[in-house]
């Protein structure tokens, strides 16, 4: 990834003071379709979450939620990069298969 997107994550982790090493494993977890930070964690009740790596699925059509016109794509945290790595790859397993099975129909369409 570069760009904009990819500078604004290094300005992110220096401002937010990211632990040391966070960033560089953020890089190297970064695959098409994922954006992967740090997360600071919350402590506000109902969405409490400890700190930790976490990894959005971008560019898909499949969203888990959608408020006042944002949405979120398919996402998923845990404590270690190779924690994560395990988890992003059963979202995008399970993200293919729904993109495949919402396809079909449209396939079945355009084979007629």
């Amino acid at each position: 990834m570069t760009g904009l997107a990819w500078h604004n994550r290094r300005v992110l982790a220096e401002r937010l003071h990211w632990p040391a090493g966070a960033l560089e494993e953020c890089e190297r977890l970064g695959r098409p379709r994922w954006w992967v930070v740090w997360d600071l964690g919350c402590t506000t009740p109902g969405w409490v979450r400890p700190a930790g790596y976490r990894a959005e699925m971008v560019g898909t059509a499949i969203t888990w939620w959608t408020l006042g016109g944002l949405s979120s794509g398919p996402w998923t945290s845990a404590a270690t990069p190779a924690e994560l790595a395990e988890r992003m790859a059963e979202v995008q397993e399970g993200v293919e298969a729904e993109e495949e099975r919402r396809a079909r129909p449209l396939r079945s369409l355009v084979d007629r």
